[in-house]
């Protein structure tokens, strides 16, 4: 089940949100459900861009209509393991490992929105761990 609790279309401004509540933790904060829908790739992440949902899973990404929830697209090609998702530029992006194999090995991927295509943005190679999340810092 994925479910909408903030209307934010990205990670970044999220992040933001959490600061404010840490800051202002003596005062409650009431979190609404305002919406909800089933998407069983929803797994790892989800990212919201342009009225779509873009849920993860972890070799590929579907896109659903925000409004109707009928699906509308999976991206190409399938990779290995992806994990945290975020919105900047137009583009989805993706943390990515080959977790559980070794060497271990972590890039970011782009995932163009119109195409479903993910292209690879970032390849960071053996460097002693399995990329988990990647979030937009200092543009």
């Amino acid at each position: 089940m994925f479910r909408f609790e903030l209307p934010f279309r990205t990670l970044p401004a999220l992040v933001i949100l959490v600061g404010v509540c840490v800051a202002a933790a003596d005062e409650p904060r009431i979190w609404k459900l305002t919406e909800e829908f089933n998407a069983p790739e929803a797994k790892q992440a989800a990212a919201i861009h342009d009225g779509a949902v873009y849920v993860v899973t972890n070799d590929h990404v579907v896109k659903y209509d925000r409004v109707t929830k009928r699906r509308l697209g999976r991206s190409q090609p399938d990779v290995k393991h992806l994990n945290s998702a975020f919105v900047a530029a137009d583009r989805i992006y993706l943390a990515h490992s080959n977790y559980p194999e070794k060497p271990e090995h972590s890039e970011i991927y782009g995932l163009n929105p119109s195409s479903m295509q993910l292209e690879k943005f970032h390849d960071f190679g053996n460097f002693g761990g399995s990329l988990t999340w990647c979030v937009l810092y200092n543009d």
